[in-house]
């Protein structure tokens, strides 16, 4: 990680001290070495994490966490690659303020997964999330348009390093990793994942989350 982040910052420190002479082609190259080297900080992240989780060497820090705001954050951090897809991010939740008790930074890796796995296997249409409580249980639901799953895959879709196009000639980018570690930040925080979908009709993906409550929310 160390080296990558250490282009990405030389990187943006040459790109803002030239950024008055550079040309628009030169500018789109500046752009693609920090998305490129981006998507490597993160792939190398998933690696490291996906080792720790099968070793048993996380430890995580539950604490209240406020859905509402968290979910809003990662869908702005996603926003760009989704307008970069012509797709639009569409989020709906039945209460302003909702509480769970959970690792933050499991949670909101999980959100980010799901949300990026949506828009990378959508390529028109739309992305809604949807955040309510139901029988004491909070549910967040990530839907999207996309080319969804077979049912056989359904079966595996949480193996470390698959996806349902594999091998040389598989149709997406990606290592395969992110529903595998969505599934594991999930079970050590006891949040069940449920999913529908069907192929070329698109997918639903449901984190449900025990409810939090003490004296401050009922």
């Amino acid at each position: 990680r160390t080296p990558l982040n250490s282009l990405l910052g030389f990187s943006d420190i040459l790109n803002q001290r030239q950024a008055e002479f550079l040309s628009e082609q030169e500018g789109d190259v500046f752009n693609y070495i920090t998305i490129a080297s981006r998507r490597l900080i993160r792939t190398v992240d998933s690696m490291v994490n996906i080792s720790q989780l099968e070793a048993g060497n996380i430890q995580i820090f539950p604490e209240p966490i406020e859905l509402v705001s968290m979910t809003k954050l990662v869908i702005e951090e996603c926003s760009q690659t989704a307008k970069e897809k012509g797709l639009s991010i569409d989020f709906n939740s039945e209460l302003e303020i909702v509480w769970i008790e959970a690792d933050k930074y499991c949670i909101q890796e999980a959100i980010t997964n799901l949300l990026e796995n949506a828009i990378k296997f959508t390529s028109k249409g739309s992305i809604k999330l949807e955040l309510g409580v139901q029988n004491r249980k909070v549910l967040l639901s990530i839907i999207d348009s996309g080319i969804g799953m077979s049912a056989d895959y359904q079966k595996r879709v949480f193996e470390p390093y698959s996806q349902e196009s594999e091998g040389f000639t598989k149709n997406y980018q990606g290592l395969g990793l992110g529903m595998a570690l969505t599934k594991q930040y999930a079970d050590l925080n006891h949040v069940d994942i449920g999913i529908e979908s069907k192929q070329d009709v698109g997918t639903k993906v449901t984190l449900i989350f025990p409810q939090y409550r003490n004296s401050a929310n009922g």
